[in-house]
């Protein structure tokens, strides 16, 4: 599990989000690396699978950029909707422990999962908190499931086919509620590569209380561990190719490759600035981000 609070320094993205912001208010083209505001939300990325009693897990890290937000710290355990006594593992905030000042707001969204028992879980809604499509294409083929994290409105997604091995979190927050009824239904995400880990982060909003908040979606194809024994890692991937030298069924070997594909999602300008407006403004109001 990755419960435990480690110090995570300050760094400069966490202050351009915040500028990024201000230039869209002002009416500046698009900012970041990638030409949104968005992608500056994740710092970094770090990803690691391993075996542990025959079954396949990951542990993920994402560093968040929250600007003038500051991030509450919470373990929360992933189960299974039907039968909460079944824990597949454990998704945590981290805030920022900041060493200088000011502090900008941020910090890890860690994220521990027993890949190969919640691929045998059925499932709940797979779109967004706020009722809208998942930002991943590629998925017509394969099996996509979604967990609830308790009664927070937060999910994670993890899919798995022919060509398909990928894994996503939303996690919204009730201090961006104001947001998401002002622009009801928007979605902004932004594709961003870390270490040869290839995900799309960004944020979508909502009317309804607990629909506004942050995702990413991470393509899992080129970095889980592959030397892994296992009798069937995936037992969901039914038209995966199955690698008779171990007895594990991952959908990109012997020559398939990924077909998860991340594109830019966007609204009109003007929507778009209208969303980052409104998160501005709250951002300048001291609030939390807080899953609850």
């Amino acid at each position: 599990m990755l419960g435990q609070i480690r110090k995570i320094t300050s760094n400069n993205k966490t202050f351009v989000f915040g500028l990024f912001l201000t230039a869209v208010l002002v009416g500046t083209s698009g900012c970041g690396a990638n030409g949104s505001p968005v992608s500056t939300l994740v710092n970094n990325v770090k990803l690691r699978t391993y075996a542990q009693n025959n079954e396949q897990w990951m542990e993920i890290s994402v560093l968040l950029s929250t600007g003038g937000f500051s991030l509450a710290g919470i373990n929360l355990p992933i189960v299974n909707p039907k039968d909460n006594t079944k824990i597949y593992g454990e998704l945590s905030m981290i805030p920022t422990l900041c060493s200088t000042s000011p502090c900008y707001g941020g910090g890890e969204l860690a994220i521990s999962v027993n890949l190969t028992q919640t691929t045998q879980v059925q499932g709940i809604d797979i779109a967004l908190p706020n009722g809208t499509r998942l930002p991943v294409g590629g998925l017509q083929n394969a099996t996509v499931v979604a967990l609830p994290i308790a009664q927070t409105g937060a999910k994670i997604y993890i899919a798995f086919g022919q060509g398909v091995a990928m894994f996503g979190a939303a996690v919204p927050f009730s201090a961006m509620d104001p947001a998401g009824k002002y622009v009801p239904g928007v979605n902004i995400f932004e594709p961003l590569t870390f270490n040869k880990i290839n995900l799309i982060a960004g944020i979508f909003a909502g009317a309804a209380p607990n629909t506004t908040g942050v995702g990413l979606f991470v393509d899992l194809s080129s970095t889980l561990n592959q030397n892994i024994p296992a009798e069937r890692l995936f037992a969901s991937a039914h038209d995966a190719v199955p690698d008779t030298r171990d007895g594990m069924i991952l959908p990109w070997r012997n020559g398939v490759h990924s077909v998860v594909t991340m594109g830019p999602v966007k609204p009109s300008l003007a929507t778009e600035r209208r969303l980052y407006q409104k998160l501005y403004r709250l951002s300048q109001q001291g609030l939390t981000l807080k899953v609850e």
